[in-house]
């Protein structure tokens, strides 16, 4: 009595399985298999606390029998409505601490936004002004990711690329999935950048144009630049509201850039006047207008709409642009 046989429902064990701890699940299986068991004998060899748990999660109790104290394991169907209420409480208890640490984290927030003292490092907004200072920010921010790290780079020697190059340990044991977007001109030059020594498990795009490095974390942190000159200074961000917002501009700079195979770091043989040349015919420039903008001769443009339809296998211009516009050239 009190067994189950098995079928679709499986055995005692089965059915706890994950419910509650495998010990409790080993310990209520053997009890239901033996049925009504003397407490002095059931608890040699056991920890007395191994079974104050079985009767605390309902899953057993005691009885008196003949004089002599007993344990006995309740029906299946009565051990897991118990322990589906044990875990339905955990989780009320779960759900209630949850929401007051958010109310935590949004009252330090709205603290920290006047706080100048001392305590700077808990501020939403922060100033990263030393190199140093910047990597070793940039480096901690994406090990701090739980879902996504995200980046765009434009500048082959700054901060944000030296940070990339560095293993975010933490992030990649969370399986954290990371997404890079590299300025084109980084990777179609003579020497482009090793695309597989900045985050080989990760993701990488290349865009014709990144008009801004960032770093961002989640929809939780992000480091934004505030000046763009030969020394860069960056702004720590721990909001929320602004994460959101540079993540949902990522996530178009990464629609539209041109995903770069494994293994594949070149991402065209363009150089910058092609480039340019390319971009003004493909908004529907003359010869004529294209030279007047970029200063070049009118047979120099030509020279170079000619090598960049050759390289494009296209027939007409208008297959060019639409040609460049898919591989991410433009």
């Amino acid at each position: 009595m009190g067994k189950l046989t098995q079928g679709s429902q499986g055995t005692s064990g089965d059915i706890l399985r994950s419910l509650v701890p495998d010990q409790v699940v080993e310990h209520y299986s053997d009890l239901l298999e033996r049925g009504a068991v003397p407490v002095d004998e059931y608890t040699a060899g056991r920890e007395e606390e191994a079974v104050q748990e079985l009767v605390d999660r309902g899953l057993a109790y005691r009885q008196t029998h003949a004089g002599e104290p007993e344990l006995r394991a309740v029906e299946p169907v009565i051990a897991l409505e118990c322990a589906l209420l044990h875990l339905q409480d955990d989780l009320a208890h779960q759900h209630q601490a949850l929401l007051d640490g958010h109310h935590r984290l949004r009252d330090l927030q709205q603290n920290s936004l006047s706080d100048t003292g001392s305590h700077g490092g808990n501020r939403v907004l922060r100033v990263l002004a030393e190199d140093d200072e910047i990597l070793d920010s940039a480096i901690g921010l994406g090990n701090t990711a739980v879902r996504d790290s995200m980046v765009t780079v434009n500048d082959a020697t700054g901060v944000i690329m030296s940070s990339v190059r560095h293993p975010e340990v933490e992030a990649a044991r969370r399986q954290v999935r990371s997404r890079i977007i590299f300025d084109a001109s980084l990777v179609d030059r003579a020497e482009p950048v090793p695309i597989e020594s900045t985050q080989p498990d990760g993701e990488a795009r290349a865009l014709a144009r990144v008009p801004i490095e960032l770093k961002l974390v989640d929809e939780t942190a992000a480091m934004v630049p505030l000046v763009t000159s030969e020394h860069k200074s960056f702004l720590l961000v721990r909001s929320q509201p602004l994460a959101r917002a540079l993540r949902h501009y990522f996530e178009l700079l990464w629609q539209w850039a041109r995903p770069i195979p494994p293994g594949d770091s070149q991402i065209g043989p363009l150089s910058q006047a092609q480039r340019d040349v390319l971009l003004l015919m493909s908004y529907g420039h003359k010869d004529q207008g294209i030279a007047r903008r970029t200063g070049m001769s009118t047979r120099t443009v030509r020279r170079h709409i000619a090598t960049v339809m050759e390289l494009l296998s296209a027939d007409t211009r208008f297959a060019a642009g639409v040609e460049a516009e898919r591989r991410g050239w433009i």
